[in-house]
């Protein structure tokens, strides 16, 4: 889950255009279940914070992740949005989609990805039972500079496929994000 958590905005930044226009921080809610009927992942957030620095947009892990069940390769992981627009959630243009995200990881022409992997102490396969533990894991700036038409309210989901003895699981997590222009 750390991973997923950590590549999700990462990915959030990578793909965004690098139109320099405005400043903006990335306001992260609590992850949330899927509106997709896809089960929540099999991790235990209980322990778990993300704490966003407003004066710079840092994000920082404090506290503790517990893998309930296996994730091995291949590790098929898909990153959507939707944004509100007018009241109405539309569909959004941030998406990444990894058919391998152990490999992925490991990767270093995924410069985001793998920088961010690079802070964490373990890579795949994360048995079930594992503990992964932050104790305020920098995690980055959110001061970049964006288009200010991405300010503004979304909904970030990812669904992801894994493998675990002779079937594939699918299991979904969502999370909330204000951009805001500082």
């Amino acid at each position: 889950m750390n991973y997923i958590f950590v590549w999700i905005l990462v990915l959030l930044l990578n793909t965004l255009d690098h139109g320099i226009e405005a400043k903006y921080i990335v306001d992260v809610s609590p992850i949330i279940e899927c509106d997709n009927g896809a089960p929540f992942i099999s991790v235990d957030l209980d322990n778990f914070n993300a704490i966003n620095q407003e004066d710079d947009g840092d994000l920082f892990y404090n506290g503790s992740i517990t893998f309930l069940k296996v994730f091995r390769s291949p590790w098929k992981f898909r990153l959507t949005s939707k944004r509100l627009e007018r009241g109405t959630w539309q569909p959004g243009m941030v998406s990444k989609e990894y058919p391998d995200l152990c490999t992925a990881m490991k990767n270093p022409f995924e410069t985001g990805l793998y920088k961010v992997t690079q802070k964490i102490t373990k890579n795949c396969p994360f048995e079930a039972g594992y503990v992964q533990i932050f104790d305020m894991v920098d995690i980055g700036t959110f001061g970049m500079d964006i288009p200010p038409s991405f300010a503004g309210e979304w909904k970030f989901y990812v669904d992801m496929w894994i493998p675990r003895g002779f079937r594939v699981d699918h299991e979904c997590y969502a999370f909330p994000a204000t951009i805001l222009e500082a």
